[in-house]
């Protein structure tokens, strides 16, 4: 016989929407139906048109953002351990055909890591394993991200950010 089944597969950035089709109900039929529905994607299993797809943006016109990693200084990316230039990350970068202007790294001191320690205050978040990242142990350097993004991205008249 035949049944009416809800298929919902979520695409990427959308929200569940129900499905339903009209299927055979043997054994076989429903398994075949089931590993088809997770080993496709779900716009080929819809009537509807897959969502609009941005073009992509050339990779001279890609902003960067790179973010220092715990213990690290902006200059580490720039002429790391005081070497020369040419074998640091924003010069591989530029060799990849990224645009200089466009790449940026968070302005971090190795000194501001010491920022870290403050979350020893968070309390009880801290304590407890329910501390924020915007809480005060890395809160100073995710608003530092954030506003580098955000700058990248009006800068780049609003091109993704890296």
């Amino acid at each position: 016989g035949t049944e009416r089944r809800h298929i919902a597969r979520p695409h990427r950035n959308q929200r569940l929407k129900p499905r339903t089709m009209t299927i055979l109900t043997s054994p076989t039929t429903t398994t075949i139906l089931l590993l088809l529905s997770l080993l496709t994607p779900s716009h080929t299993l819809s009537t509807s048109p897959p969502p609009p797809t941005k073009t992509k943006t050339p990779i001279t016109q890609t902003p960067v953002v790179i973010c220092p990693g715990f213990g690290n200084d902006s200059i580490d990316y720039l002429t790391p351990l005081s070497q020369p230039r040419d074998i640091s990350l924003i010069a591989s970068l530029e060799r990849r055909g990224f645009t200089p202007e466009l790449i940026r790294t968070v302005p971090i001191q190795r000194s501001d890591w010491i920022k870290v320690g403050l979350g020893l205050f968070d309390i009880p978040g801290f304590y407890v394993g329910n501390a924020l990242p915007t809480g005060l142990g890395y809160g100073w350097y995710v608003k530092r991200v954030k506003e580098a993004v955000d700058r990248a991205y009006e800068e780049s008249g609003g091109e993704r950010v890296l």
